[in-house]
């Protein structure tokens, strides 16, 4: 992949994938909402980059346009039981008219700020859209039973622990992932640590079989961790570094049918 600038300040990325995704400039602040951040990417013609977009992005960009710094998302980590096994629903929808970030994200901030979880039924409409879509992709993946998660990066025989681990997987895609490990690998990340909700908290939030905890996905900056499943009010989490430095990214699509 080759970062290329195809106009001020637009870039494009020289990959199959990502053929038709303009990414926009950054942020230059932190933007201490998410509707700031989905604010931001809509006055740049374009919604909030996926946790795969920036992923992407950053492996190419060797710092540029503050590529390596702490990225707010519109992926979604649904977090479900199903039998007696805790699961992760992984989707970023481009579409912001399904996205429940995107068009919900003031209510999962009002919810994590209040209740410190938000709770989404299984029948709602975005919800069943998004574990179709994630089951229909294979991007569904069994809750980690500790957190951080600590996940080599160093490649054995072409592939990574970060590039075989499941929830990476679904997160960052079959053709980004290994790609992505060796980036965090070649910033002396020899170990990636992901931030997700473990099956004990999660049950601790009484969710039952009736709901759903909803949360985004930032990706994080050497020393704190490498990719969070965040609560929708990340600006007041508390972190032995400050989570308030997040910034966001805009993409838009140059096809005229957007990527599911």
């Amino acid at each position: 992949m080759v970062l290329k600038r195809i106009s001020e300040p637009e870039y494009q990325i020289e990959h199959p994938a990502f053929k038709d995704v303009v990414f926009t400039a950054s942020s230059p602040l932190p933007l201490n909402t998410l509707s700031h951040a989905i604010a931001f990417a809509q006055e740049k013609g374009g919604i909030l980059e996926s946790a795969r977009e920036s992923a992407a992005f950053r492996i190419e960009a060797k710092r540029q346009d503050e590529a390596n710094t702490l990225r707010v998302t519109r992926t979604a980590v649904a977090y479900f039981k199903d039998d007696d096994t805790w699961y992760a629903a992984i989707d970023d929808i481009a579409d912001p008219k399904e996205s429940i970030i995107l068009t919900r994200g003031d209510r999962g901030y009002i919810a994590h700020r209040d209740e410190n979880s938000w709770l989404v039924p299984r029948d709602d409409a975005y919800l069943c859209g998004i574990l179709k879509r994630a089951e229909r992709t294979d991007r569904i993946a069994p809750v980690p039973q500790v957190s951080p998660l600590r996940l080599a990066t160093q490649a054995a025989s072409g592939t990574s622990p970060f590039g075989e681990n499941a929830l990476m997987r679904a997160i960052f895609g079959e053709d980004v992932v290994e790609a992505y490990a060796r980036f965090l690998h070649n910033c002396n990340r020899d170990i990636a640590c992901s931030q997700f909700l473990t099956p004990e908290e999660l049950e601790r939030l009484d969710i039952g079989r009736t709901k759903t905890e909803i949360r985004l996905v930032v990706l994080g900056n050497n020393p704190i961790c490498d990719v969070y499943a965040m609560p929708c009010d990340y600006f007041y989490i508390e972190a032995p570094r400050s989570l308030n430095d997040i910034r966001a990214r805009g993409v838009r699509f140059l096809a005229t049918e957007q990527p599911h």
